[in-house]
């Protein structure tokens, strides 16, 4: 266990946010909130990595039950098409150029980075354990540690798909992802916008606190981009954003597969509404400076 009272971004005293327990370990865990600059955290967090993030995280049996890592390899429709389709509209407003090199970084069984190269783009996913190894097995080249290293400022893109959240220490985490982009490199991120939280922080569905611990507001984003020589570019609105909200409004109601009824719903108008509540689409990208 990891004890974090004061918070990662400026240091400030944590001010007590409530408790909640987890999906699969119901220990209560402490939440907290920093009063200086809104960032939030699980105090008391697991840091037992390989236990949390074992084969049957990546199957849909771990802490976070809502997420298929292996099935979307193999699943033609699987709902995931639609974040993918979002993401990659999003990048290329960003500026990223179509067949460039990109990297998912923390990219579970490499589903998104086969949708990529499917899609002309040289990519590769990296992730650690369970996650590395599913892939590897499902023949998405998935780079290790060494590989990666080799690999510093060369990435056309960069991005990290909900993955920010389950960092217990943000500051090296977002340096890291400037020294892998190349000048002029585009960071695509999605992680929960804390500024859009309930006041009673438990009530967020979002926190998952076995693996989500980290929370974000937009602003908190901006700092670390430029602690880490990156600059932030705004998306807000932008269209690939309806894709994104489409994806994790159905996830979360336990939707698994593209198509059906909820096909026939007129996402072109419900996910901008549902966006301006959620705040998804304000959390911003950045690009590494030329």
């Amino acid at each position: 266990m990891t004890l974090r009272e004061n918070c990662a971004l400026c240091g400030a005293p944590g001010i007590p946010a409530g408790e909640k327990c987890g999906h699969l370990r119901t220990r209560a865990y402490r939440l907290a909130r920093c009063g200086s600059c809104g960032f939030a955290w699980v105090v008391d967090a697991d840091d037992d990595y390989a236990a949390l993030y074992d084969d049957a995280y990546y199957h849909g049996r771990g802490a976070d039950p809502l997420v298929d890592y292996v099935g979307e390899l193999s699943d033609p429709r699987t709902l995931r098409r639609y974040e993918w389709d979002g993401l990659l509209a999003l990048a290329r407003g960003a500026g990223a150029r179509d067949g460039g090199t990109w990297l998912d970084f923390g990219g579970g069984a490499g589903g998104f980075a086969r949708f990529l190269a499917g899609h002309g783009f040289d990519a590769h996913a990296y992730d650690t354990g369970a996650g590395a190894q599913l892939g590897r097995a499902h023949g998405v080249p998935v780079l290790d540690d060494e590989e990666l290293r080799a690999l510093d400022g060369t990435w056309d893109v960069v991005s990290a798909i909900e993955v920010a959240e389950h960092v217990a220490d943000p500051e090296p985490f977002f340096a890291r992802i400037a020294a892998l982009l190349r000048p002029g490199g585009v960071f695509v991120i999605t992680t929960g916008n804390a500024e859009r939280a309930p006041r009673e922080l438990p009530r967020w569905g979002y926190v998952m606190p076995e693996i989500h611990i980290s929370f974000y507001t937009p602003a908190n984003l901006r700092t670390l981009y430029g602690r880490a020589g990156l600059e932030p570019v705004d998306m807000a609105g932008a269209r690939g954003w309806n894709g994104v909200v489409r994806y994790k409004t159905l996830k979360t109601l336990g939707v698994h597969r593209a198509g059906g009824a909820p096909a026939l719903l007129p996402w072109g108008l419900l996910a901008p509404q549902i966006d301006r509540v959620r705040g998804v689409s304000a959390m911003p990208f950045a690009r590494k400076p030329l």
